[in-house]
This record gives C-alpha cells, sequence and structure tokens, in this order.
C-alpha cells in the first residue's frame, strides 16, 4: 500500500520546507530541510497507522524531496494540473511568507512539536548554549583570555571563522561542517560593527584548497540549520582580551562577498529573526525613522550595518553615478538623510563611491524623483563632478520616489535662497 496523499496541513510543512532551503537550484534526499520535514510528518498523528504502509516506508526522506521539488515546479510557473492542492497552498501564501511561518508554528504547537533540526543539530545547538553559560560562570564573556576561550572550543587560533570540524562536519550534508566562531578584529570598514551588528567578510586568503571556500558554506550553515555562532571582539579595554557575544547570521550576499551576523541583542528577538527565511515579502517603504543614541566608541550606529548590507544588497556594489565598482571606494548613502530622520530602509539608499556620497551630501547635484534625471548645481558641470551620464546608472533597482521627492524638494528649495 502506498502511502496517502499530503493532507493540506502537510503541505503547509512542504510550503514552509522549501522556503527555508532558500529556492536552490538543486537538493536531495540528503538536505537537512528534507529530513527535517521528513522526521516532522512522520510524528504528526495526522494519518491512522492503518494509512501508513510501515515505519520505515511513511514520507521517507526520498519521497518528501519529491514533494519539495514540486514547489519548485510551481515557483518556476511550471504548474502541471495534478499540483493543483500543492497551488492552492502556493496562492495562499506567496504574498506573505510571514503568515506561512506563523501558520506552521501554530500547526506544530497544536500536536505538540516543536520546530527543529536533526537530532544532532540540536545536541549542537545546546551544547553552544553550554558554553555560552560556562562563560559565564568563568566570569565572561567580556575581558576573556584567548586560551581559555581556546580551551572551551569556542575559538581555533589565529582563523577569522573556527569551524570545529571534529564536532561539526557531521552536521551538515556538504562536508564543511558548521561555524562555531568568527572574530572580527575591528580593521574593516567604518560601517562594519555596530552595538548589535557586524558585516563580516568572506575569507580571502592564499591557504591550498578549499580552505576559503569551506568557511563560507559553515558560516552559511550556521544560517540554514538555526545554529548560534560566537562573535568575537578585541575588548577595549585591552587588546590582550576578548569580548564574547552569542549571535546570529542572519544574511549573506555573494556579489559583495558579506554576511550580516546579528549579536548581543534581546535573545527573543535575535532567535526570531534569524528563524525567518530570506525569501520575504517586502515592507511598507517608510521614509523616516527613530534616531538612536546607542552609540559607542569606534564603532557606526546600531542599525548602520544593516542598512549598508541592505543597500548593497538591493543595488549591487557599483556607485549609481558613474562605474566606480572598487567596493573599498564605495559606500551605502541616505536619500534622506539622517540629519532629517531618514530611515534605514534599503529604498531610502544608494550605493555611491565616496566622491559622490560627498557631493550628494553637499547638494552638488540631485536626481528628478519622476525622470531620474540628474541634475547639477549652479556654477557646477557633470563633466566636474565625474558625472557618467544624464540618468541614473541602470541599476537593477531604484531608490523609492517618496525619498527622492523629499530630496529633490529640499534641494530644489535651497537653490531658490
Amino acid at each position: 500500500m502506498g502511502s496517502p496523499r499530503l493532507t493540506e496541513d502537510e503541505l503547509k510543512l512542504t510550503l514552509y520546507a522549501y522556503t527555508e532551503i532558500g529556492r536552490s537550484k538543486s537538493f536531495s534526499d540528503s538536505h537537512h530541510q528534507v529530513q527535517w520535514l521528513s522526521e516532522i510528518l512522520n510524528l504528526l498523528p495526522i494519518h491512522s497507522p492503518d494509512e501508513r504502509p510501515d515505519n520505515s516506508g511513511f514520507r521517507t526522506p526520498d519521497g518528501v524531496a519529491s514533494r519539495v521539488r514540486a514547489f519548485k515546479l510551481i515557483d518556476e510557473n511550471r504548474n502541471p494540473r495534478k499540483l493543483t492542492s500543492y497551488r492552492k497552498v502556493w496562492n495562499r501564501y506567496e504574498d506573505d511568507w510571514d503568515a506561512l511561518r506563523a501558520d506552521v508554528r501554530d500547526l506544530l504547537s497544536e500536536y505538540g512539536v516543536t520546530v527543529a533540526e536533526s537530532p544532532e543539530v540540536l545536541d549542537d545547538i545546546v551544547r553552544r548554549e553550554n558554553l555560552w553559560e560556562k562563560m559565564h560562570q568563568d566570569g565572561g564573556p567580556t575581558e576573556m583570555e584567548p586560551s581559555h576561550l581556546r580551551d572551551l572550543g569556542i575559538y581555533g587560533g589565529g582563523a577569522g571563522i573556527w569551524r570545529d570540524m571534529q564536532l561539526t562536519e557531521q552536521l551538515s550534508s556538504d562536508g564543511c561542517g558548521v561555524t562555531v566562531s568568527v572574530l572580527h578584529t575591528g580593521q574593516s570598514y567604518p560601517d562594519d560593527l555596530s552595538e548589535i551588528e557586524l558585516i563580516y567578510h568572506y575569507p580571502n586568503t592564499d591557504r591550498a584548497g578549499r580552505r576559503d571556500q569551506n568557511e563560507i558554506e559553515a558560516t552559511k550553515n550556521a544560517k540554514r540549520l538555526g545554529v548560534p555562532i560566537f562573535v568575537i571582539l578585541y575588548a577595549d579595554e585591552s587588546e590582550k582580551m576578548r569580548d564574547v557575544y552569542l549571535g546570529r547570521v542572519i544574511d549573506w550576499n555573494d556579489e559583495t562577498s558579506e554576511f550580516l551576523i546579528r549579536y548581543g541583542a534581546d535573545r527573543q528577538r535575535l532567535d526570531a529573526e534569524a528563524s525567518t527565511t530570506m525569501v520575504q515579502p517586502q515592507k511598507s517603504f517608510e521614509l523616516t525613522g527613530n534616531r538612536s543614541s546607542d552609540m559607542r566608541k569606534q564603532k557606526a550606529r546600531s542599525g548602520q550595518s544593516t542598512f549598508r548590507f541592505e543597500v548593497f544588497q538591493r543595488y549591487g556594489p557599483e556607485c549609481a553615478i558613474c562605474s566606480v565598482d572598487v567596493k573599498p571606494m564605495l559606500e551605502a548613502a541616505h536619500v534622506r538623510d539622517k540629519q532629517h530622520n531618514g530611515s534605514d530602509d534599503p529604498r531610502n539608499g544608494l550605493v555611491l563611491c565616496r566622491n559622490h556620497h560627498g557631493a550628494f551630501d553637499q547638494g552638488l547635484f540631485a536626481i528628478e524623483p519622476e525622470t531620474h534625471q540628474i541634475s547639477v548645481a549652479e556654477g557646477f558641470t557633470r563633466n566636474e563632478l565625474g558625472i557618467e551620464s544624464r540618468t541614473l546608472s541602470p541599476v537593477r533597482n531604484r531608490p523609492h520616489q517618496e525619498a527622492l521627492r523629499w530630496h529633490w524638494d529640499e534641494w530644489t528649495e535651497e537653490r531658490k535662497s
């Protein structure tokens, strides 16, 4: 007897697994999310025992993988008639993945099942939380000796990314393991580090083999598997000591070779942010935001790292005014600036080279909101300002018209005075 068709509740879980996989081009029955889905579908008492062929043949990873691929067909606009029930569930959630996640949490809670990965991953999460408690018991987690962190297994020495392959290799199907900690030296771009978040650059070294790429994948696996990592910073009082925070990988951008990592915030909020898939509905635009007084010596204001990351993710690593695409020369600029309570919504931003960022902030040019034509201040020419075209460069996205309108109105008003 074959397995019964997936019920609507099971289809919700299957769609959830697909979005968590991240719309990857390929996956198999060994993918950790497929393994998770197989375990969950076997746990849920949706079908009576007489509907199950046997314990080993019901909702197997191989069968589950084919069900997940059915949603991939729909996502690619291929919709065979036999997928009608799948399409119905897809239509319900395609504009609101947050609603899907909420419904899945409610569904599993109803059956008394916790959303979790494999038992091995759960064990590693518990191990890391125990290490976090151990550091507190040892007088940390700030002002800690690097040697003590090595003894605990939190840090492996000089490497920026520590994986502890002996303990984590078996947690991922790709054999890259899962990152345990990242060391941030502070020798980076100004907006890379704030009180609650950091942008961590992919390793790019001359080490033999695939060491760099494997460390990148291990850090992505921490996001994929929902595993916390330790963020290690040089202590403020002494460069010989280390401050340690529990963090989460929030997202990554292969185009700019960067991770967005959040740490040191409220644990419940941190876990909630990290548990969301990277396939998310677009929020309503906010032109203004709340000013933050949360400042720290040599660190950017809170939220600035996320703003920079999301602006580069939205527009790509190239100046919108000229052809400069050298990353160290590029910056995330606010259209409505922070001085006027501009928000950190990436649609209130632009990627500009340092020269054009300064020129934009000084009012030497502005962008007409409807046509995106670039106008320069009286007394200057496009050539003098290094502006290479009459309109914004053909970037893949544009700033929100409301932001451009605000800046244009301010700029034209200043020209009158």
